[in-house]
């Protein structure tokens, strides 16, 4: 699977639980690092990374993790669908 289609899917299923999602397209102007996806999910701010096969995070990507966290947000790695549908249900308790 390509990480486009996993965005694509987690980004259908989280409009079907009502989650507010924003998608982030890296334009090369001051958003390096950041989360592939932005959420809000029952008041909380959450950061997605979405990686599959070997991926990793970028040195990039882990600065912005620490700094999300720092103000109080959460951030997650998702690799796939279920985990992505996890995370969702498990802010939501």
């Amino acid at each position: 699977m390509l990480e486009s289609d996993l965005q694509d899917k987690c980004i259908s299923h989280a409009k079907n639980m009502g989650v507010y999602t924003i998608r982030i397209q890296p334009d090369g102007f001051g958003l390096k690092g950041i989360p592939d996806l932005i959420m809000c999910i029952d008041g909380k701010f959450v950061g997605v990374e979405l990686k599959v096969g070997n991926n990793t995070k970028s040195p990039a990507q882990r600065i912005q993790a620490k700094r999300i966290q720092k103000a109080g947000g959460l951030v997650y790695e998702v690799r796939t669908l279920n985990e992505f549908k996890k995370l969702i249900k498990e802010n939501r308790e």
